[in-house]
């Protein structure tokens, strides 16, 4: 059945009732109108040029994404039903983390964080609730994520070409007084390392552009396959992602690129045809033989990274090393975790001293971000995932590539709460769940259908 279409399905049986929770039992008319075009065109525009900055308040950002935010949450309460499974998880973890803040030495600071971490988790159970989604066509909301993505991917490209090969400075800052702070707080400025200039298209830096372009490929190859192998639009912007990736000669696109590329070849050979396996080795095998000229001038910055990864200063050692040592000196002495916002402890760790970015109490890293803030429950959470996103891609499921960007882009930075993060995450799961027929089933409620759901992802 299409996707938007009603059916003639059973009714709500006592066992449906008591497993979801709906908030609304009234929905305006221009709520629904909104909340349709909320979700078929501007969320997937804001989901890329997520970082288009407006100004800053109490420290944060306004920026798209946090307006959009604020825009899907408003916007999708009414049309949910939350899964009760769900949301005594997240309810639970949430009131965790509120009990750890009993011994939080900054409370303005807890509170800011805390506000964030429970956006996510909001968000996490709007996203897995029974979402009404008749008449919302995903399908252009796809369409819509991947063309303002193949905007952003031009600029990377040109970016590189005139910074690295014409030599000029055409395009730095393209947003203007829009441009949103990179590390340091800084706007980003292209310094020369290994002899190249790494672009950062619209992003803040390097390796955002890069992992963004990862996860854009992820989701070019979802458009193929739900058009059955025939849309030659998919294949062009698979390999132009994938160009673009590499081309921010940084580490965490090529990284998530790679990652993508390897869960696509899985789902080839798990599921697809004949002609869809000769489709990805042209698309792969193009995009490969290109990056391979494109990293062919940076191997030797890249081997150079990767030769001194153990070394303060490098991306490397922020992302992995000094992390894994601050957990070897954090879980023994504090197994249940930190308060969220809470730095004390890890100031006071020299190795964590980013003597070059002048920063000493980031992790950059949401998987080490997790188990230092949640302790034995974020090792738990950590595992679980890794692990899950490796059954999907061992399972061959068409979502399994976008799983793999969008966790690459979670190792790669250390915002797991922040907007930029939090609705890719709620666009990875409604497109997953609308990819694998998640929304097909409906089951008539008291106000009106709702989409039904029977696990995360799918069916």
């Amino acid at each position: 059945m299409p996707v938007g279409s009603h059916s003639d399905g059973p009714l709500q049986t006592r066992k449906n009732r008591v497993e979801s929770i709906t908030l609304f039992g009234y929905r305006p008319a221009i709520v629904n109108w909104l909340g349709i075009r909320y979700l078929e065109r501007v969320w997937p525009i804001g989901i890329i040029w997520m970082q288009v900055t407006f100004g800053y308040m109490l420290g944060f950002p306004i920026d798209i994404a946090a307006l959009s935010n604020a825009a899907f949450v408003l916007l999708l309460l009414p049309r949910v039903a939350l899964n009760v499974r769900v949301l005594v998880l997240v309810g639970g973890f949430a009131l965790y983390a509120l009990a750890m803040g009993y011994a939080a030495a900054d409370k303005f600071e807890f509170a800011k964080s805390y506000a964030l971490l429970f956006n996510l988790l909001l968000t996490i159970a709007i996203t897995t609730g029974e979402i009404d989604l008749s008449n919302v066509r995903l399908e252009r909301a796809l369409s819509y994520v991947r063309w303002a993505g193949a905007v952003v991917a031009v600029v990377i490209i040109l970016q590189a070409v005139f910074w690295n090969g014409l030599e000029v400075s055409w395009l730095r800052s393209p947003l203007g007084p829009l441009t949103p702070l990179g590390p340091g707080r800084h706007i980003y400025v292209p310094g020369e390392i290994g002899g190249l200039y790494r672009p950062n298209g619209v992003f803040s830096e390097p390796s955002i552009a890069g992992w963004m372009m990862g996860y854009l490929a992820a989701l070019a190859w979802l458009s193929e396959c739900q058009t059955g192998g025939k849309s030659r639009r998919s294949c062009f912007e698979f390999a132009l992602f994938s160009i673009a990736g590499l081309m921010t000669v940084s580490l965490s696109g090529i990284l998530s690129v790679i990652g993508v590329w390897a869960a696509v070849i899985i789902n080839v050979l798990r599921r697809a045809t004949i002609r869809a396996k000769w489709l990805l080795a042209t698309v792969v095998g193009t995009a490969l033989v290109v990056g391979l000229l494109i990293s062919w001038q940076s191997s030797a910055y890249l081997g150079d990274r990767l030769e001194h990864a153990g070394e303060p200063g490098t991306s490397i050692y922020y992302r992995i090393v000094a992390p894994v040592k601050l957990l070897r000196d954090s879980l023994p002495e504090y197994p249940l975790g930190h308060p969220v916002g809470q730095v004390e402890y890890i100031k006071h760790k020299d190795y964590m001293t980013n003597w070059v970015k002048g920063s000493s109490t980031n992790i950059d890293n949401s998987a080490f971000f997790v188990m230092y803030y949640f302790g034995a429950v974020g090792v738990l959470i950590v595992v679980g995932v890794i692990g899950y996103v490796g059954l999907l891609t061992w399972r061959g499921l068409v979502i399994a590539p976008v799983a793999v960007a969008q966790l690459m882009a979670a190792l790669s930075t250390g915002a797991l709460w922040s907007p930029w993060i939090v609705m890719m995450l709620a666009f990875s799961i409604i497109i997953g769940r609308w990819a694998n027929g998640g929304f097909e089933r409906r089951i008539p409620m008291k106000t009106d259908n709702r989409v039904t759901w029977w696990g995360l992802w799918g069916k």
